[in-house]
Order: structure tokens, then C-alpha cells, then sequence
């Protein structure tokens, strides 16, 4: 019994170790999408791709047509 829990423990784990991949890394998904729209970007710094190109500066570079941008708004309490 051990040995099949730890059997189904190691195939979940290996199971989930996948690199979870951000929107910004699956632009080959939506990229076609977009072309030829009027469209408004919801980011903040974080929405870079590993070569720390910005994804507002990736969209403009494909001739995508950016309407507005709207970033972050941090408000303390």
C-alpha cells in the first residue's frame, strides 16, 4: 500500500511540474486575434517577456493598433 501511494504521489508530482506559461508568453495563441482591432491593454511591470521587452512595446512592434492603456493603481490604506 505504501509503495502505490507513493507510486500516485510521484506521478502527480512530475504530472504538475510543466512550466506554467504567463498570456504574455502565449502570444502565438492570440496574436492573429488582434490584428486589425482597436484594442486596450490591461498590464502592469510585470507583463514582460523573457527578453524584458514589455508586452505594450511587443504589440506596437507587431503594428498593433493600441487604443489605451491601463497599468496598476496601488491605493494604501
Amino acid at each position: 500500500m505504501k509503495k502505490l501511494m507513493l507510486i500516485c504521489v510521484l506521478i502527480t508530482t512530475f504530472s504538475f511540474a510543466q512550466k506554467i506559461k504567463a498570456g504574455v508568453e502565449n502570444y502565438t495563441e492570440y496574436l492573429s486575434f488582434l490584428k486589425g482591432k482597436n484594442i486596450a491593454v490591461v498590464a502592469n511591470q510585470t507583463g514582460i517577456f523573457d527578453n524584458k521587452t514589455h508586452l505594450v512595446d511587443f504589440l506596437v512592434e507587431k503594428k498593433i493598433k493600441i487604443n489605451k492603456v491601463f497599468d496598476q493603481i496601488c491605493t494604501l490604506m
